[in-house]
């Protein structure tokens, strides 16, 4: 047994009934919908705002991560694991984390225009986007449809975009 499997197997001998709820909300939250429905409430907020570049890069960002990831998953075709019964179903290859990669960039840049216009809020935004991209992850080990590295993966994908698109936007300032 390899040591990703070990780390998955311990993780699964917490396993709960109110964890099994509170993993589960997080991969409803972390479903494509929703980060869509997010991204665009923000892309809508800058047409509103007439901020037809950041509306624009917001667009174009979002496409982005999407086709990276999925661009990852097709290289990679990893498999998921299959340690257990899952409580969830979960199609598709495993590497990397959709929903570590795309709550790890979101929620960051979310975090960034709130900061933007709201600098005292900066480490509450900040600290709130962590613990979403977090709770999102280690839902993902919890509920068995990931090894551990495909999370990471996703984590530092998401967070590269993140950090680029940042400085991206602070150029534009």
């Amino acid at each position: 047994m390899n040591g990703e499997a070990e780390v998955l197997l311990w993780i699964h001998g917490w396993q709960h009934a109110w964890l099994d709820v509170f993993f589960v909300a997080s991969h409803e939250l972390g479903r494509t919908p929703v980060h869509v429905a997010l991204a665009g409430a923000v892309l809508l907020w800058f047409v509103a705002r007439r901020e037809w570049n950041r509306a624009t890069f917001w667009l174009g960002l979002g496409c982005a991560t999407f086709l990276l990831v999925d661009g990852f998953k097709t290289l990679a075709l990893r498999p998921r694991p299959q340690l257990w019964p899952r409580i969830i179903e979960q199609g598709g290859a495993s590497f990397p984390s959709g929903h570590a990669a795309i709550s790890a960039a979101l929620y960051t840049l979310i975090a960034f225009e709130i900061a933007r216009h709201r600098p005292s809020w900066a480490p509450g935004c900040y600290a709130l986007a962590a613990t979403g991209s977090l709770w999102l992850g280690l839902g993902r080990l919890y509920l068995g449809v990931h090894w551990p590295t495909d999370v990471l993966a996703g984590w530092l994908l998401g967070a590269a975009l993140a950090a680029l698109a940042i400085r991206a936007f602070r150029a534009m300032e």
